[in-house]
């Protein structure tokens, strides 16, 4: 018996996992560029790697479809150290 084929909007919707670092300047804390990782655990071991270097870090997910637009709110899967204030509501957003 055939495997039932995907509905378009099932395949449509992905999932991003992003290490999102943190850096000290001498205005503060400051945002480092996002990096993609492929899957949640490769973001975790990102994570545990950037603590020698960086001051904070929040790992999340976001699941959704990048044609529409249409994204659930992030999934946080871990956060450390200092981050900027207000910051969560942005990755969520």
């Amino acid at each position: 018996m055939p495997k039932p084929k995907p509905t378009a909007q099932a395949a449509a919707r992905v999932t991003y996992y992003v290490l999102q670092t943190f850096s000290r300047d001498k205005k503060g804390v400051t945002v480092d560029e996002p990096i993609e990782k492929r899957s949640q655990g490769e973001a975790m071991r990102a994570s545990a790697r950037a603590k020698d270097t960086k001051v904070g870090a929040i790992v999340f997910s976001r699941t959704g479809d990048p044609i529409s637009g249409d994204w659930d709110d992030a999934v946080i899967h871990e956060q450390w150290g200092e981050t900027p204030a207000g910051f969560e509501d942005m990755a969520a957003a």
